[in-house]
This record gives C-alpha cells, sequence and structure tokens, in this order.
C-alpha cells in the first residue's frame, strides 16, 4: 500500500505535469497565434488583412497563452506554496 508520503510525492508530480502541460500549450498558443499571423501579414502576397485584424489576433493569442501560463503558476503555487 501506499503511505501518506507516497500520495504525497504523486499530488506534487501531478501537479507538475498539469502545470508543464499548461506552460506548453502557452507556448504553443502565443507562439502561433502571434508570431505565424504576423509573419502571414508581412509574406501574404493575395488578399491582406487589415493591420488591426492581425494587431487584434496576435493580442488575443498572446493573451491567452498568458491566461495559461498564469494558470500554470497558480497550480504549483497552489500545491507548493509561495
Amino acid at each position: 500500500m501506499f503511505s501518506r508520503t507516497d500520495k504525497t510525492n504523486v499530488d506534487e508530480e501531478l501537479a507538475k505535469l498539469s502545470a508543464n502541460f499548461l506552460n506548453a500549450l502557452a507556448a504553443g498558443v502565443t507562439i502561433v497565434g502571434s508570431v505565424s499571423s504576423i509573419v502571414n501579414a508581412l509574406l501574404a502576397t493575395s488578399e491582406r488583412q487589415p493591420a488591426w485584424v492581425v494587431l487584434l489576433l496576435s493580442s488575443v493569442c498572446f493573451a491567452g497563452g498568458l491566461a495559461l501560463h498564469l494558470c500554470a503558476r497558480s497550480i504549483l503555487r497552489k500545491e507548493f506554496g509561495s
């Protein structure tokens, strides 16, 4: 059987894995949404999007990535304190 210490270690590892997943998802959202829309706007040869659309999409993706990153940090803070 598991002792209480093992259960705590399992909980800590699950918290780390969850935070790591959210942080990787945040990086993906930020990179794909922000960088790719800017690169597409710069290199597009036909049907360019208006600058405000590109800026809005980039801002929304950046904010979404930031929100996911802050959620990951809160998971770790909840598990480990500080």
